[in-house]
């Protein structure tokens, strides 16, 4: 059985490589993380008395063998909004955000109980333990197979920023995690967290120490590049983000007209620089952000392993919803055939 790690809302990414498995001929089953901590989810894992029959069990579907599952794509994991927007109505912020981290902690433990009894013969794309690697290690593997990496420094010091803005210049600042958006009150908008220009006068009205943020070298840009790489192969966009004042740090921040989206052909070396990239980091797949900057270097900013890739299949026409249901298909058949 072919099986996706996903979220029920607003991944469309997920339904569209569904309808490709489908109309290939294959069945796919899919574990959103609301199927066990919605308000009105019924979940199931078990374990027989012997310690060997592992089955998932979601709402009155018949028991999946956690044994005849093939490949596991970990779309997306686990975000605990519905557990979070109850307990904000009913306890206190420290029994909140303290029973927040144990819960998280548990269902991170439950998802490894699942890859742990699939088994060696089921295929993971990719394995938990690698689905969220650290900015600063990815950035060291990134220079370790030759790309360029602006410099970076994680600081909670107004002096340290200063010194660091001194030597480079422009400087940016953006989370030390993969970006995400704050929604104080549901039923108003939320806060992005977006790449951001820090400027001097932004440095002078730090307090002397603060939260520890991220800090990098700004890198000039000629054209940015969103690249998804599937299993070897590296599918390319092109974004002139610099033909826009409002999206020249950030491409994701605009209000008006979209910049311009087009295929593009990486170098050769480029190419197996990714590959070498993505086999230091365990990855087969992931959305790679990397910037030709004006002097003509490929500089490597960080690789999201279950970043959106919809945003580079549907401009550049590369279907890549079918690529990844085929690959998908090819170890469920491969299973398949060495049952026989």
């Amino acid at each position: 059985m072919i099986v996706i790690f996903s979220r029920s809302g607003g991944d469309l990414t997920t339904d569209e490589v569904m309808a490709w498995v489908n109309y290939l001929g294959e069945e796919v089953y899919r574990l959103n993380v609301e199927d066990y901590e919605g308000p009105n989810s019924f979940f199931k894992l078990l374990l027989d008395d012997s310690g060997k029959s592992f089955d998932i069990q979601r709402l009155d579907d018949p028991p999946l063998a956690v044994a005849d599952i093939s490949v596991i794509w970990l779309r997306r994991g686990h975000n605990l909004q519905s557990i979070r927007d109850r307990l904000k109505e009913i306890h206190g912020k420290d029994f909140f955000y303290d029973l927040m981290l144990f819960l998280s902690q548990e269902i991170r433990a439950t998802n490894r109980l699942i890859q742990y009894f699939a088994g060696e013969h089921t295929h993971w794309i990719d394995k938990l333990e690698h689905s969220n690697p650290s900015k600063i290690y990815q950035l060291q593997c990134a220079s370790s197979v030759g790309f360029h990496i602006p410099s970076t420094i994680i600081t909670n010091n107004k002096k340290d920023v200063i010194t660091f803005q001194q030597k480079h210049g422009k400087i940016i600042t953006k989370p030390v995690v993969d970006s995400t958006f704050l929604f104080p009150d549901s039923n108003k908008g939320g806060y992005g967290l977006y790449t951001a220009l820090v400027e001097m006068e932004t440095v002078d009205h730090l307090p002397e120490t603060f939260f520890p943020c991220l800090f990098q070298s700004c890198v000039e840009k000629d054209v940015e590049l969103r690249i998804f790489y599937l299993m070897g192969e590296a599918y390319t966009m092109a974004i002139f983000s610099q033909s826009n004042v409002e999206t020249q740090v950030d491409f994701r921040y605009y209000s008006g007209k979209q910049n311009r989206w087009v295929p593009f052909n990486l170098p050769k070396a480029i190419l197996e620089r990714i590959q070498k990239l993505m086999e230091l980091l365990n990855l087969t797949t992931g959305s790679l952000d990397v910037v030709k900057a004006t002097n003509g270097d490929y500089v490597f900013l960080e690789v999201n392993p279950s970043g959106q890739f919809g945003m580079v299949s549907i401009p550049c026409n590369y279907h890549l919803e079918k690529k990844l249901a085929q690959k998908l298909i090819s170890y469920e058949r491969k299973r398949k055939e060495a049952i026989k």
